[in-house]
């Protein structure tokens, strides 16, 4: 038995998924290998493992079709490392649920530090406040659970999608700041790089208005974001009584 992370490569070049396993290995990992996306699916239930890096063009299933399905009931950390450099192709990864996104051929160091850094993401101690929900009338939020609901329709968010939405609602009414958000959703401390901040707020303000066009998120200038809505609670997770 080992203490050392479980990381899953699921890469079609085998020179490839040996080159970034052996970089992983000396970087203090355990690795475990897949050809295709689904062998790679059927070694995520069996194996579990902490993180996992994925190609994007592979045989039998593509890297597209395992990130969606890996979604649907896990947010282990996924890095997508792929040969596209398109910035389409990247924005369309992150929207459907990717953590980071690298660009072949990687960098050791900088690989070896992404990992570190969504690995430390994942890990940090929840957060005491997880355990309620919200509800203003129009936006019920699960925030055990992550189940989000406008107007009675479910809205389908990305792990950090939700997770910005929920520092928001958790401040109604007060400006959070882009550095709040780049602390409390990506754990990153004062310095940090905001462009993700004003990406996925985007990404979230275009998933709400499909079901509501009254406004919920406030662009501060030069400062951060303000929830505008004002709860009618913050109810424990029992009192959240919404369907899927």
């Amino acid at each position: 038995m080992t203490d050392r992370p479980l990381i899953l490569v699921v890469e079609d070049s085998d020179v490839i998924r040996e080159m970034v396993s052996r970089v992983l290995v000396r970087g203090g990992y355990d690795i475990v290998g897949a050809p295709d996306g689904e062998e790679g699916l059927r070694l995520f239930d069996a194996r579990r493992p902490a993180l996992v890096v994925l190609d994007v063009r592979m045989p039998k299933m593509d890297g597209w079709e395992f990130l969606e399905r890996v979604r649907t009931y896990s947010e282990k950390p996924i890095l997508v490392l792929s040969g596209e450099n398109e910035q389409s192709a990247k924005v369309r990864m992150l929207m459907r649920g990717a953590d980071d996104y690298v660009v072949k051929p990687a960098n050791a160091a900088e690989l070896l530090a992404r990992v570190a850094v969504l690995l430390r993401r994942a890990n940090r101690a929840p957060d005491p406040e997880d355990a309620s929900a919200y509800d203003d009338g129009l936006v019920r939020i699960d925030l055990a659970g992550r189940l989000v609901q406008v107007g009675g329709e479910t809205v389908q968010l990305s792990p950090l999608e939700f997770k910005v939405l929920s520092v928001l609602v958790r401040h109604p009414g007060a400006v959070v700041t882009k550095e709040a958000l780049m602390r409390d959703v990506w754990g990153d401390g004062p310095g940090g790089e905001t462009d993700s901040v004003k990406l996925y707020v985007g990404y979230l303000r275009r998933k709400l208005v499909q079901h509501s066009d009254e406004p919920m998120i406030e662009t501060i200038r030069g400062s951060g974001y303000r929830w505008m809505r004002l709860p009618a609670a913050l109810i424990a997770p029992s009192g959240f009584t919404g369907t899927q």
